[in-house]
């Protein structure tokens, strides 16, 4: 029966670990959009949608720190996850309005990439 348990949570830690990545790609697109108009568009949605990103990286955290699984697979997914939650606030720090001159898109939009690159990570270690 635990077992059963155990596999309930790693199934739920996907799907959220799923919304956050799609979540992330809307920012990106958002991201896209505010640096190749100079910050003139997509503030405003790049912003909301920044909240909701956070959001989701917050609530999957805590969901996975109290999970009740072997320990090995939980330090595994903390330590990725830590990495891909840093890569996030570096691009975020990067992109802002009085910065954009020095910001290239394909850049910024790389590093997205990475960081969904780790979060997918996340799943083959589960």
């Amino acid at each position: 029966m635990q077992s059963m348990n155990q596999l309930s949570q790693l199934i739920n830690l996907t799907k959220s670990i799923s919304k956050v990545v799609h979540a992330q790609e809307l920012e990106r697109g958002y991201t896209a959009g505010f640096i190749s108009s100079k910050g003139a568009n997509f503030s405003e949605k790049l912003m909301t949608q920044r909240e909701t990103v956070d959001t989701l990286y917050s609530s999957t955290s805590s969901y996975a720190k109290q999970m009740d699984v072997l320990p090995k697979i939980k330090e595994s997914f903390l330590k990725i996850w830590k990495e891909a939650y840093t890569i996030k606030n570096n691009v975020r720090k990067q992109i802002r309005k009085d910065n954009l001159d020095n910001v290239k898109a394909t850049n910024a939009l790389n590093f997205y990439t990475q960081v969904n690159n780790s979060l997918l990570e996340i799943l083959l270690e589960l």
